[in-house]
């Protein structure tokens, strides 16, 4: 008979008001049928609302709650969470998510437990659909993206290694210490393969997210991916970021078709804002540790 297996869940905030509760509840009450929560803890990053106030008034032995009282930044965070943490799996997800149902975990779990040398797991990241034409331009391209990069890989695939919710074996996190200048999403991926671990994609283990409202706030999201494959060169060579980067031509005309032929309008609008971005976006020089807030994504209805 196996052991249950036991989860530490890691949630960085930085003020997440407006959700942490909802959040930091839905967790608590995950269907525990395969593992146990060890510990929940919620780590208030320099936030300046009601986060701490929030979550303290939750009341549960299995959750934490630390304060930052200056901002470190998320990396910074999950670096110390690797560092204290004992379970034998850490799960890390950002506070402005939602989750789908109470067998998350189980889901999301599942991909590692009982396979060989599993490292790392990424849930299916999808975005609300919004309410105006922008943020609902925005979300299909989320929806496109995931299309391309699941056509693209064999869930396998770096893509599919996104930061909003991440599970990482003890055996990979206790020996993982990430730049504060990387990308910890792709960088965490890179270094799971470079030390000889596994990563599975979870797309049945799904996390929903807000798409900015704004042109201002999008363009923030993309010059942190701009600059995040130029910063990941210090750490991994060309050729390595090359293979892992390369996108299948036959998987982008596939899924842009798809796009194309269901939400017309929305294509032809997100090739104007791509095409904006690409001329008149900035690679932003602020650590990955502590970029500037998208903050019409903060607001989660």
């Amino acid at each position: 008979m196996r052991n249950t297996i036991k989860i530490t869940i890691g949630i960085p905030a930085h003020n997440e008001e407006n959700n942490i509760c909802r959040i930091v509840a839905s967790l608590l009450d995950q269907y525990e049928n395969i593992f146990e929560i060890e510990k929940l803890i919620v780590i208030s990053d320099g936030s300046t609302d009601g986060t701490v106030g929030l979550v303290q008034r939750i009341q549960d032995e299995r959750l934490e709650v630390k304060i930052n009282e200056i901002r470190q930044g998320k990396v910074r965070i999950m670096n110390e969470l690797f560092r204290s943490c004992s379970s034998d799996y850490l799960v890390i997800i950002d506070a402005d998510t939602i989750i789908k149902d109470r067998k998350f975990i189980s889901t999301f779990i599942s991909s590692a437990i009982d396979k060989k040398n599993i490292g790392l797991v990424g849930a299916r990241v999808e975005s609300l659909i919004g309410t105006s034409f922008f943020e609902r331009t925005i979300a299909q391209s989320h929806s496109f993206k995931n299309n391309m990069y699941e056509i693209n890989g064999n869930n396998e695939s770096l893509y599919l290694c996104h930061g909003r919710a991440r599970i990482f074996s003890y055996d990979f996190f206790h020996t993982l210490d990430i730049p504060t200048d990387a990308p910890e999403d792709s960088y965490s991926f890179l270094a799971c393969v470079r030390n000889g671990y596994k990563f599975m994609y979870a797309p049945k283990a799904v996390v929903y997210f807000k798409s900015p409202t704004t042109l201002a706030d999008h363009m923030k999201q993309s010059s942190r991916f701009k600059h995040g494959r130029t910063a990941l060169l210090k750490y991994f060579s060309k050729n390595t970021l090359q293979k892992e980067f390369r996108l299948n031509k036959s998987a982008v005309i596939r899924a842009a078709f798809n796009m194309l032929i269901s939400h017309p309008l929305q294509f032809i609008y997100y090739i104007i804002i791509y095409l904006y971005t690409l001329l008149f976006g900035k690679e932003s020089d602020v650590s990955h540790s502590t970029w500037n807030i998208a903050a019409s994504s903060k607001n989660i209805t």
